[in-house]
């Protein structure tokens, strides 16, 4: 029972006394502010930590490697080696398969090739031999389907929905252009012929297959050029004549490589230039790169390209740009290289014995020394690289 002053007794009513009450808000306020502040150092540590490891990848140069697994080839010819998400596509004279990290098979094929030649994009695989009737569609699944050509192939080229764009020898100075889908039926055929087009030096599907390029070699007399010819296989397409919307000459030029970023952007590489197409259902140039070095090799990856020049006294660089041709980065080139990749915007130089890696903003990621001979060097995930030798095949990690 409470007693008030003037002498008379409440009922107890639950209530607490005023200073108690009190303490106890100061106590919910006290937690409350330690809570903040708990919570407030562990995001501040979780953002250092991320920082650290933000200038440690771009900012730390590894000299070294650890091998992290070892097998051995018996691959006497010829053997390559890509990777598609985390699967091992290995391709020989003799057939190809898809792998996966623990080497276990998930398809393989047999053949006979001197020079297979791969394409891929997405999760979709041909391979195939110039000059050979055969070209053999897989996915990271399964084989799918074998495409039997009366004619001499020429070149294809694969999109991320399995249709194939091919190129055939009909005949003297004529070729025959054909488009099919996934299950080996024809959307599109037509010929073509050396006298009106040019000759096919090279052609890329769009990432979604609606749109194909081909650049043609002209030889006119004492002169030369190279039509850049698109084609598109959906409504706009059908509507013109040839499925081709648009057409564009250049003079004096030659483009021996073309290549649809995944974007639709297409990269054109000429002899002196880089040109950009952009647009849509109907490209136009949108930008153009002059060159004013000799060209010694051109990569790309889905969103980016590089280009290796030599100025007149030798000296080599690397410059690395974005898909709408903006300058990026530039390298200097300091020792000779027999190959080039690029895989999410870095790019790897290496030769038989050492690799320098770049990054896009141009900072030597690793530079190494291998206890053996390189015939190829293969991205492989995070900090991870496979080495090809003559007798076995090591997966590397960069490290000091």
């Amino acid at each position: 029972m409470m007693q008030t002053t003037n002498g008379r007794r409440l009922r107890n009513s639950g209530l607490q006394p005023v200073n108690q009450d009190l303490e106890y808000q100061e106590k919910i306020r006290k937690y409350r502010r330690r809570r903040r502040i708990t919570t407030a150092l562990i995001v501040l540590l979780l953002l250092l930590l991320i920082a650290a490891g933000i200038v440690l990848y771009y900012y730390h140069t590894y000299e070294g490697y650890r091998v992290k697994e070892t097998q051995e080839h018996s691959d006497s010819t010829y053997v390559s080696y890509e990777m598609i998400n985390d699967l091992r596509l290995r391709c020989t004279k003799d057939g190809i398969s898809l792998l996966e990290n623990d080497n276990q098979t998930v398809w393989s094929a047999t053949y006979e090739m001197q020079s297979p030649v791969t394409d891929i994009c997405g999760d979709y695989i041909i391979v195939y031999e110039k000059g050979g009737n055969r070209i053999y569609l897989f996915d990271t699944k399964e084989a799918l389907y074998t495409y039997d050509s009366a004619m001499p192939i020429k070149m294809a080229c694969v999109s991320s929905k399995g249709t194939i764009a091919m190129m055939l020898e009909e005949e003297d100075q004529v070729c025959r252009m054909k488009y099919v889908d996934s299950k080996g039926e024809t959307i599109a055929e037509g010929r073509s012929f050396f006298s009106e087009r040019g000759y096919p030096m090279d052609m890329s599907l769009s990432y979604d297959g609606y749109q194909l390029c081909v650049s043609y070699y002209v030889i006119e007399g004492a002169s030369a050029k190279t039509n850049l010819i698109f084609y598109s296989f959906d409504e706009i397409g059908d509507a013109n004549v040839d499925h081709i919307v648009t057409q564009d000459s250049y003079s004096d030029t030659i483009i021996p490589t073309v290549k649809f970023l995944k974007d639709g952007t297409l990269a054109a590489f000429s002899d002196n230039s880089v040109l950009i197409y952009s647009g849509g259902k109907k490209p136009a140039l949108a930008n153009t790169v002059e060159i004013s070095d000799e060209i010694l090799s051109v990569v790309y990856d889905e969103k980016n390209f590089a280009v290796v020049t030599a100025k007149e006294n030798g000296k080599k660089q690397l410059q690395i740009y974005n898909r709408s041709g903006k300058p990026v980065s530039t390298i200097p080139v300091d020792f000779e290289y027999t190959d080039i990749r690029m895989k999410d915007g870095v790019v790897l130089l290496y030769n038989t014995a050492k690799w320098n890696i770049y990054l896009k903003n141009g900072y030597r990621k690793a530079t190494g020394e291998y206890a053996g001979e390189i015939t190829q060097m293969v991205p492989a995930g995070f900090q991870h690289y496979m080495i090809v030798g003559s007798d076995k095949i090591e997966e590397i990690q960069l490290a000091n």
